[in-house]
């Protein structure tokens, strides 16, 4: 029995170092240099949601090491399928990123990397509050044209209180059927400090460019328009699904309210934009 108990020991430990093994440890810099190669950041944080919430490296997502590889299979059975997704896992510890690569692993996916202890990561982190402050701070700092040519950038913004970016596209009929509404609030807003720029989601090529001015001269639409640029992108456009989709930012490219799908008359739009005035800091709207 004794033997017995000896060989069941010398098993295990083996087992569960072929299991360590599988899971590819990487250094800081390796990994970052990884993460910033990705379109999609799989960063999983497996530490608890308290620790989570003060600091985090940015980007991470909170999946407490007690709950992950439920949270997860929920996510598989509700159809996610994509198992050659790279994702980076850390913890409290380095005992506990192994374990969570390692449930990770059981659940089917392939590429899993640990970052080890959270303590040991020597780059930014950031707490939940900041990072949320952040992630609002769309129209912060980007680069693009107008439909123009022209160059455009986040000084676009001063001067107002506040900014209705609306997300439109060539195609879009709803998009197509707001803009003289749209272009007569342009003109009825500026007393209150409010403008509306326009943002040609398709524009990417001379063709579309030139549909979209035609469509701006025929409407009378003509605000600023800004064509889709790199930082646009990573700011904004990822983010809309569908079109028309209206956002509304501050003086500071600072996101104001919610997100608007969908086309609205003049007087619809006219209300939401009086709603989204309240919602800013009373010396703003007085200013």
């Amino acid at each position: 029995m004794k033997r017995l108990w000896v060989a069941i020991l010398a098993v295990t430990f083996l087992f569960s170092f072929a299991v360590a093994e599988e899971v590819t440890v990487l250094t800081p810099q390796e990994a970052t240099a990884r993460m910033e190669s990705l379109s999609y950041l799989n960063l999983f944080d497996v530490r608890s949601s308290e620790e989570y919430a003060q600091l985090h490296i940015p980007g991470a997502i909170n999946f407490p090491l007690e709950t992950i590889k439920a949270q997860v299979k929920e996510i598989l059975d509700s159809g996610y399928s994509y198992m050659e997704a790279e994702i980076f896992v850390y913890g409290s510890t380095q005992e506990d990123a192994a374990s969570a690569a390692g449930q990770l692993k059981e659940l089917g996916f392939i590429h899993v990397f640990s970052l080890g202890a959270a303590q040991e990561w020597p780059y930014e982190m950031i707490s939940s509050q900041e990072e949320e402050r952040r992630a609002r701070m769309i129209l912060a700092d980007f680069e693009a044209e107008d439909i123009w040519g022209n160059p455009a950038n986040e000084d676009v913004l001063k001067g107002y209180k506040l900014t209705m970016v609306n997300v439109w596209a060539t195609y879009c009929n709803p998009c197509l059927a707001e803009l003289p509404d749209l272009a007569a609030l342009a003109e009825d807003m500026q007393e209150m400090g409010v403008q509306i720029i326009g943002i040609v989601s398709d524009g990417y090529n001379d063709s579309k460019i030139e549909l979209a001015q035609e469509i701006i001269e025929l409407t009378k639409a003509d605000y600023l328009h800004l064509l889709p640029s790199e930082t646009l992108h990573q700011k904004l456009l990822s983010n809309v699904t569908s079109v028309p989709t209206t956002i509304f930012v501050d003086e500071t490219g600072t996101m104001v309210g919610y997100a608007y799908i969908g086309s609205r008359n003049y007087d619809q739009w006219q209300r939401v934009i009086e709603e989204v005035m309240a919602l800013l800091p009373s010396e703003e709207v007085e200013r």
